[in-house]
């Protein structure tokens, strides 16, 4: 990549059509001027003797050559200037056309990226989800067994306690554990959701007195909050 161009580059850049502008009024300029001494000035040497016999040339003549020469001096200056404009604007639009191009490309490549992401987290979820499903089918079967099957009180009471470790087991190996709360533990909003409160001289200040219903976590996530009455 070419290096950046430098900010005072950049303003003589901006600069490049008006100087372009005094140009044209500068040969404007010195065409009439040339036409001004044409008729002023003697084209052979015997006019100009006979227009100054001393031979010497009037000082408006000798003043408007002084600045038609400083005119041409000055347009010259001012072309060899917008010549290297011309340069320096042709080297900013190349690198211009450089940094589009990159840009473009870069923003090819973030939305394939993106696309890219939005897949492999689409087909991670259906992972996930397929294998939690996966370890919960077993319970279901046991269940449907229970159903099917006419068994007496005794029976059926095991075939829950059955399915209950089953399904326990299966959200260990998930990763999934139960909450374990004990009365008197300290209330902790993280974990515990208070729906009722409690005075109760026997527990703590700020405690648990009951749990309504488990709360389950998952490494550092809580999946559901523990449902708690709370005391003092």
């Amino acid at each position: 990549m070419k290096p950046n161009a430098d900010p005072g580059d950049n303003l003589q850049i901006l600069r490049g059509r008006d100087q372009l502008k005094i140009i044209v009024r500068l040969e404007i300029i010195m065409a009439n001027q040339n036409e001004k001494v044409k008729d002023q000035v003697p084209d052979t040497p015997e006019e100009e003797k006979k227009a100054d016999p001393a031979g010497e040339a009037p000082p408006k003549k000798k003043k408007q050559k002084d600045e038609l020469g400083a005119l041409k001096e000055e347009m010259e200056k001012l072309k060899n200037e917008n010549a290297e404009l011309a340069k320096s604007l042709k080297a900013a639009q190349d690198e211009a056309g450089s940094l589009r191009d990159q840009m473009l490309r870069l923003a090819a490549e973030f939305d394939n990226f993106k696309k890219r992401t939005q897949k492999e987290k689409e087909q991670m979820f259906s992972d996930a989800t397929a294998g939690a499903v996966a370890k919960l089918l077993p319970t279901l079967d046991n269940l449907e067994r229970a159903l099917d099957a006419a068994a007496s009180g005794a029976d059926l009471k095991k075939g829950v306690e059955m399915t209950y470790k089953q399904l326990t087991e299966a959200f260990a190996g998930l990763g999934v554990r139960c909450m374990e709360i004990e009365p008197g533990s300290p209330f902790d909003p993280q974990y515990h959701n208070a729906v009722m409160h409690v005075e109760d001289d026997n527990l703590p200040e700020n405690s648990i007195a009951e749990v309504m219903q488990k709360g389950y976590v998952m490494g550092d996530k809580v999946i559901r909050h523990a449902m708690v009455k709370s005391a003092n």
